[in-house]
C-alpha cells in the first residue's frame, strides 16, 4: 500500500462526496420549484378539460382536492400532496401523476481494485458529478403516469411518461 496514494484516494472520496452533495441540494431545489409548477399547470388542465365535457368541478381553497360530477353522477377525485396528485375514477380506475427528470446520480464503489485505478475512477467521478451540476438548470422534466386498475381478482399498474399534460389527459379519458 502506497501511504500518499491511500491519503489522495481519501482526499479524493471527501471531494466527490460534497460534490455529490452540491448536486442532490441544487437537484432538490430545482425539481420542487419545476414539480409545483408543472402540478399546478396540469390540474389547471384537469379542470379546464373536465369543465369542458360538462362536469362540475368543485375544489377546496388550496387546490388540493378537486371533486367533479356530470349531474351528480360519474364522480372523480383529484387528491393533490406537494408532489405528486392522485385521480380516482368511477370505474375504479387510479392514476398517479409525479414528475420526474432524467438527470440521475450515479453511485459508484470502488474500493479493492488497486490505488492507481481507484484513483482514475474517483477523478472520473468527480468529473462526472460536476457535469451534472452544470446541467441541472437546463435539464428536461415530464410527466409520470401511474395508471392502475383493480378488479375483484387483481390489480394492474402501467406507467408513461409525457412532455405535455394534454397526452396524459387523452389516456387517462380515453
Amino acid at each position: 500500500m502506497d501511504i500518499a496514494k491511500a491519503k489522495g484516494i481519501i482526499d479524493l472520496s471527501k471531494e466527490l462526496k460534497e460534490l455529490q452533495q452540491v448536486y442532490l441540494s441544487k437537484q432538490k431545489s430545482v425539481k420542487e420549484h419545476r414539480t409545483k409548477i408543472m402540478l399546478d399547470s396540469a390540474i389547471e388542465a384537469f379542470n379546464v378539460y373536465l369543465e369542458e365535457q360538462g362536469f362540475t368541478v368543485t375544489a377546496d381553497e388550496g387546490l388540493t382536492r378537486l371533486k367533479a360530477n356530470l349531474d351528480g353522477e360519474l364522480p372523480i377525485i383529484l387528491d393533490r400532496k406537494p408532489f405528486i396528485f392522485s385521480v380516482n375514477m368511477p370505474n375504479d380506475e387510479r392514476y398517479t401523476v409525479e414528475i420526474e427528470s432524467d438527470l440521475k446520480l450515479q453511485y459508484n464503489e470502488h474500493s479493492g481494485k488497486g490505488q492507481d485505478l481507484e484513483i482514475s475512477h474517483l477523478k472520473r467521478d468527480k468529473e462526472n458529478v460536476k457535469e451534472l451540476i452544470s446541467l441541472i438548470e437546463g435539464q428536461s422534466f415530464y410527466y409520470l403516469l401511474h395508471m392502475e386498475t383493480r378488479s375483484f381478482y387483481r390489480s394492474l399498474s402501467n406507467c408513461q411518461k409525457f412532455t405535455n399534460f394534454q397526452e396524459a389527459l387523452k389516456v387517462m379519458f380515453s
